[in-house]
């Protein structure tokens, strides 16, 4: 069935759950789950609207807030979302709701068959 491949990738962000865990760490661990094709930290920055005291008064300001995630790919029939999420707690980052990212390699198009 399409959208049933056993390889697939999840992206989970992630935050530090104490201390200064080692993103080089958190990978190797990704690493050595049996499944576990590939890992990689995305880092990104959202800007959020924050309410902030300026001279006696309340304005609205744009802040950047750091967000991190980790993009993992890895087979569905050897492993599972939870043994990932195991990697990443005992790394000592707290993962996040993970979410599927889309379709893995490039889309396939098959010509129409000719006639006449």
């Amino acid at each position: 069935m399409l959208g049933d491949e056993p390889v697939t990738t999840i992206r989970l962000p992630v935050t530090v759950a104490s201390g200064t865990p080692s993103w080089a760490g958190l990978l190797r661990g990704l690493g050595a789950v049996a499944g576990v094709e590939q890992a990689e930290i995305e880092d990104e920055v959202q800007y959020v609207a924050q309410a902030q005291q300026v001279g006696g008064q309340e304005v609205t300001v744009t802040v950047e807030r750091p967000v991190s995630a980790v993009l993992v790919t890895f087979n569905r029939l050897i492993t599972s979302p939870g043994a990932i999420n195991d990697a990443i707690t005992a790394a000592g980052f707290q993962p996040g709701a993970s979410e599927q990212i889309g379709q893995l390699g490039q889309q396939i198009i098959i010509p129409p068959a000719l006639t006449g």
